[in-house]
């Protein structure tokens, strides 16, 4: 519908409507790119896992010039992740470092796993201006991060004040 808009406006408005386009392209093939992505067998792995994240993360991270570590330890690297929980832990981590860019204003930022007991703990932390738990008023992204946790019966845990950053912490339980 759009395409046939600006085949029919003028030059200016042609390019806005052109410009749209383009954006909603490109957010609909890394949409399909994150799905094929999270059903393929080859990447069942969390050292997979965290491989993808570290590119997304270090793409989004580099271009506002935020210093980042990305700390997973070698024992959890093999182990396997089924199809479902790969693809809500990915798209919950990659939630939390978009909400990061957004509105942390931060110049650090870390993601760090570790596993004890049959919980994969993840945790994203930045040292960013912080928020007020009490006074967000949550959009679809923070309902999102908490329906995929539900759907793996897991806990999201989100603590945040004013001038002290933000802490996002992820735990599931994985064999």
């Amino acid at each position: 519908i759009l395409s046939e808009v600006a085949l029919r406006e003028t030059e200016k408005k042609s390019k806005r409507i052109l410009c749209e386009i383009n954006e909603r392209s490109q957010q609909l093939m890394e949409k399909m790119d994150d799905i094929v992505w999270s059903i393929s067998s080859k990447n069942d792995t969390v050292g997979n896992l965290f491989i993808r994240i570290q590119q997304f993360a270090s793409t989004v991270f580099e271009a506002k010039d935020i210093d980042y570590e990305v700390r997973i330890p070698e024992r959890v690297k093999e182990m396997k992740l089924g199809m479902q929980h790969r693809q809500h832990i990915y798209l919950i981590l990659k939630e939390a470092i978009n909400n990061l860019i957004k509105y942390s204003g931060c110049t650090s930022a870390y993601i760090n796993a570790e596993y004890a007991g049959g919980v994969l703990k993840i945790e994203v932390t930045d040292d960013g201006v912080g928020f007020d738990l009490k006074n967000i008023q949550p959009g679809n992204g923070l309902h999102n991060m908490q329906k995929r946790t539900d759907a793996m019966l897991g806990t999201l845990f989100i603590s945040s004040a004013r001038g002290k950053g933000t802490q996002v912490i992820l735990s599931v339980q994985i064999e």
